[in-house]
Protein backbone atom coordinates (compact mmCIF):
# COMPACT_ATOMS: atom_id res chain seq x y z
CA UNK A 1 0.00 0.00 0.00
CA UNK A 2 1.58 3.47 -0.57
CA UNK A 3 0.25 6.67 1.11
CA UNK A 4 0.57 9.86 -0.40
CA UNK A 5 3.32 12.24 1.35
CA UNK A 6 1.88 15.02 3.77
CA UNK A 7 1.35 18.58 3.16
CA UNK A 8 4.37 19.41 5.48
CA UNK A 9 7.11 17.79 3.67
CA UNK A 10 5.82 19.53 0.13
CA UNK A 11 9.22 20.55 -0.42
CA UNK A 12 9.44 17.43 -2.69
CA UNK A 13 6.71 17.62 -4.73
CA UNK A 14 6.45 19.28 -7.95
CA UNK A 15 5.70 22.55 -7.99
CA UNK A 16 3.59 22.20 -11.46
CA UNK A 17 -0.20 21.64 -12.03
CA UNK A 18 0.39 18.18 -13.69
CA UNK A 19 -1.16 16.37 -10.49
CA UNK A 20 -4.42 18.22 -11.30
CA UNK A 21 -4.25 17.48 -14.90
CA UNK A 22 -7.36 15.25 -16.07
CA UNK A 23 -8.43 13.83 -19.23
CA UNK A 24 -12.01 14.93 -20.21
CA UNK A 25 -12.50 11.75 -22.07
CA UNK A 26 -14.23 9.99 -19.35
CA UNK A 27 -15.47 12.96 -17.52
CA UNK A 28 -17.65 15.35 -20.39
CA UNK A 29 -21.30 15.44 -19.55
CA UNK A 30 -20.69 14.09 -15.75
CA UNK A 31 -22.13 16.58 -13.00
CA UNK A 32 -20.32 16.71 -9.91
CA UNK A 33 -21.22 18.50 -6.59
CA UNK A 34 -18.13 19.38 -4.37
CA UNK A 35 -18.28 19.26 -0.79
CA UNK A 36 -15.47 21.21 1.16
CA UNK A 37 -14.91 23.50 4.37
CA UNK A 38 -16.04 26.91 4.04
CA UNK A 39 -12.55 27.95 4.93
CA UNK A 40 -10.46 25.71 2.81
CA UNK A 41 -10.19 28.06 -0.07
CA UNK A 42 -7.70 24.90 -2.38
CA UNK A 43 -10.96 23.29 -2.46
CA UNK A 44 -13.37 26.03 -2.67
CA UNK A 45 -11.61 28.02 -5.43
CA UNK A 46 -8.56 25.45 -7.07
CA UNK A 47 -10.31 21.89 -6.31
CA UNK A 48 -13.54 23.47 -7.79
CA UNK A 49 -12.10 25.19 -10.97
CA UNK A 50 -9.95 21.80 -11.87
CA UNK A 51 -12.75 20.24 -11.22
CA UNK A 52 -15.14 22.13 -13.66
CA UNK A 53 -12.72 21.45 -16.19
CA UNK A 54 -13.09 17.85 -16.36
CA UNK A 55 -16.70 18.03 -15.71
CA UNK A 56 -19.92 19.76 -15.29
CA UNK A 57 -19.16 21.23 -11.87
CA UNK A 58 -23.72 21.91 -10.41
CA UNK A 59 -22.46 23.33 -7.33
CA UNK A 60 -20.32 23.84 -3.99
CA UNK A 61 -21.47 23.27 -0.56
CA UNK A 62 -19.53 24.85 2.12
CA UNK A 63 -19.72 23.13 5.15
CA UNK A 64 -19.42 25.41 8.38
CA UNK A 65 -18.85 23.81 11.94
CA UNK A 66 -20.51 24.92 15.10
CA UNK A 67 -18.80 24.98 18.12
CA UNK A 68 -20.73 22.85 20.25
CA UNK A 69 -19.58 20.19 17.71
CA UNK A 70 -16.23 20.98 18.41
CA UNK A 71 -16.81 20.48 22.07
CA UNK A 72 -18.69 17.04 21.40
CA UNK A 73 -15.86 15.64 18.96
CA UNK A 74 -13.23 16.70 22.09
CA UNK A 75 -15.60 14.47 24.28
CA UNK A 76 -15.92 11.75 22.10
CA UNK A 77 -12.07 11.46 21.49
CA UNK A 78 -11.58 11.73 25.47
CA UNK A 79 -14.14 9.24 26.39
CA UNK A 80 -12.50 6.32 24.69
CA UNK A 81 -8.54 7.46 24.83
CA UNK A 82 -8.72 8.53 28.00
CA UNK A 83 -7.00 12.28 29.04
CA UNK A 84 -3.33 11.23 29.08
CA UNK A 85 -3.89 9.80 25.38
CA UNK A 86 -6.02 13.23 24.86
CA UNK A 87 -3.12 15.24 26.01
CA UNK A 88 -0.68 13.89 23.51
CA UNK A 89 -3.15 14.18 20.96
CA UNK A 90 -2.94 18.39 22.27
CA UNK A 91 0.41 18.10 22.48
CA UNK A 92 0.88 17.31 18.56
CA UNK A 93 -1.75 19.44 17.49
CA UNK A 94 0.34 22.64 19.42
CA UNK A 95 3.11 21.38 17.62
CA UNK A 96 1.89 21.31 14.00
CA UNK A 97 0.40 24.45 15.11
CA UNK A 98 4.07 26.24 15.98
CA UNK A 99 6.32 24.20 13.27
CA UNK A 100 4.43 22.97 10.76
CA UNK A 101 1.83 25.35 10.00
CA UNK A 102 3.55 28.17 8.03
CA UNK A 103 4.84 25.48 5.83
CA UNK A 104 1.53 24.07 5.11
CA UNK A 105 0.01 27.29 4.38
CA UNK A 106 3.01 28.21 2.29
CA UNK A 107 2.50 24.92 0.27
CA UNK A 108 -1.47 25.57 -0.02
CA UNK A 109 -1.50 28.91 -1.57
CA UNK A 110 1.48 28.01 -3.96
CA UNK A 111 -0.86 25.00 -4.61
CA UNK A 112 -3.45 26.90 -5.52
CA UNK A 113 -1.96 30.18 -7.46
CA UNK A 114 -0.69 27.07 -9.85
CA UNK A 115 -4.61 26.11 -9.93
CA UNK A 116 -5.40 29.61 -10.41
CA UNK A 117 -3.05 29.98 -13.66
CA UNK A 118 -3.87 26.69 -15.05
CA UNK A 119 -7.42 26.48 -14.82
CA UNK A 120 -10.27 29.47 -15.53
CA UNK A 121 -12.41 30.91 -13.01
CA UNK A 122 -15.97 29.30 -12.26
CA UNK A 123 -18.68 31.09 -13.88
CA UNK A 124 -20.51 33.37 -11.45
CA UNK A 125 -24.45 31.55 -11.58
CA UNK A 126 -22.77 28.33 -9.52
CA UNK A 127 -25.08 27.73 -7.02
CA UNK A 128 -22.57 27.89 -3.44
CA UNK A 129 -24.84 26.80 -0.36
Amino acid sequence: MEFAPLRHSAPHLETSCEPFRCSCSGGAGREELLIGHHDAALDRIGIARWLASCSELVGVIQVREPRQRLWRRIRREVSPVGPLRFLDVLAYRAFQRVVLAAGDRAWEAGALERLRAAYPPLPPVRPSW
